[in-house]
């Protein structure tokens, strides 16, 4: 399952691009992620992950060993998992533009299903009044601007259910048209899908404002408690990216077989 609102960070540091000999390459970007969350100013728990991000493809290495790959371009998610050599495919895909409605396929496949079949497979689909304005992103752009690792930033506030954020964000990287395609992708396939509302808060602002966020601050409320996380990255590295990284593992088998 792809990393919530407490998969985010209190520090990034950048690893260095990379070189594989005799392997495909793509121009993407390279980065290290550390995370820090809070209930109420007592520290619960650090986390690491290392990001490779090329176009419509995403791999973050998480601390604990296992790897998500985001395939935009493939309308899939996977979950891997190294030391068992498996994986698990999710379908990613975008809810129709402007229509509220599921893609023609999906709709084909739960045609088929019986009545109750069907009513709890798609509680685990978009919502069909996923484009109603009442339950999108709020995004509110600040004229207040702070120095991040040596960038201008502008401070951005959103809010998406119970989830509200402050971004920092940059147009001082060279983020390209095709990166920032990428927010506007993932927006659409995340947005209202229980366990992505970080993802989606966050590709959603990045698409309607630009550039990109070298600093977040978090605030999910819950009956539980509220957590905050905290976001910043000190650099971030354009390079060659190994063709292999965003590709499933020879050898790998499904969790689902």
């Amino acid at each position: 399952m792809l990393k919530t609102i407490l998969h985010h960070l209190a520090a990034l540091l950048i690893v260095g691009s990379i070189s594989m000999s005799g392997s495909v390459v793509w121009a993407g970007w390279h980065y290290q992620e550390s995370t820090t969350f809070y209930n109420k100013q007592k520290v619960l728990s650090r986390e690491k992950a290392t990001i490779y991000w090329e176009g419509m493809k995403l791999r973050r290495e998480n601390g604990d060993g296992s790897v998500d790959l985001l395939r935009l371009d493939k309308d899939a998610y996977y979950e891997l998992e190294p030391a068992l050599k498996t994986y698990r495919q999710s379908a990613l895909v975008p809810v129709a533009e402007g229509s509220g409605k599921l893609p023609r396929e999906l709709d084909d496949a739960l045609a088929q299903l019986s009545p109750e079949e069907r009513q709890l497979l798609e509680q685990y689909l978009p919502s069909r009044s996923a484009t109603q304005q009442a339950d999108l992103v709020k995004v509110v752009p600040g004229a207040e601007m702070e120095e991040i690792s040596g960038y201008s930033c502008q401070k951005v506030q959103a809010r998406y259910r119970n989830l509200h954020a402050t971004l920092w964000v940059t147009y001082q990287l060279p983020i390209s048209p095709d990166d920032q395609a990428f927010f506007r992708e993932l927006a659409k396939r995340t947005m209202h899908r229980e366990g992505m509302e970080d993802w989606y808060l966050w590709a959603e602002v990045l698409s309607q404002v630009g550039g990109f966020a070298l600093k977040q601050e978090q605030l999910l409320e819950s009956a539980a408690g509220n957590i905050k996380s905290i976001i910043a990255i000190d650099k971030m590295v354009e390079g060659p990216l190994d063709a292999a990284l965003f590709q499933l593992p020879k050898g790998y088998s499904s969790q689902d077989e």
